[in-house]
C-alpha cells in the first residue's frame, strides 16, 4: 500500500480509501453485514487505513459497522465523515477527520 500525507495534518493515509456508503444498507442493497465486515477487514489487512463514513449512510448503519471493525483492530485507522458519531474514546480510531470546518484530531 502506498501512503500520502493528508494536507497539512501530517497524517499518513493510504492512497486507497474505503467509501462506506455501500455498507449502509439504504441506497445500495446487496451485501450482508458479514460480507461488509469481511471486506473491511481484508482492506485493513492489505494496508488501508482511511475510511469515509457519515451518519447519513444508512441512518448510521455504516458507522456501526466501521465502529465494530475499529474496536477489533489495533492498527491506526483514520475515519473521515460529515456528522460522524464515531468517537476515539469508544473504539480504536486514532483520529477522526471532520470535513465540516476542516477539523482534525482525536475524537472529533
Amino acid at each position: 500500500m502506498n501512503y500520502r500525507r493528508m494536507g497539512k495534518t501530517g497524517l499518513s493515509v493510504s492512497e486507497v480509501g474505503y467509501g462506506a456508503w455501500g455498507i449502509g444498507k439504504s441506497g445500495w442493497i446487496g451485501a450482508s453485514d458479514h460480507e461488509s465486515l469481511k471486506a473491511l477487514r481484508r482492506a485493513i489487512d492489505l494496508g488501508l487505513n482511511f475510511i469515509d463514513t457519515a451518519l447519513g449512510y444508512g441512518d448510521g448503519h455504516s458507522e456501526r459497522l466501521v465502529g465494530q471493525l475499529t474496536k477489533e483492530r489495533s492498527e491506526t485507522i483514520y475515519v473521515a465523515g460529515t456528522g460522524t458519531k464515531i468517537r476515539a474514546r469508544s473504539c480504536q480510531v486514532r483520529f477522526c477527520v471532520s470535513f465540516r470546518g476542516a477539523k482534525v484530531g482525536p475524537g472529533l
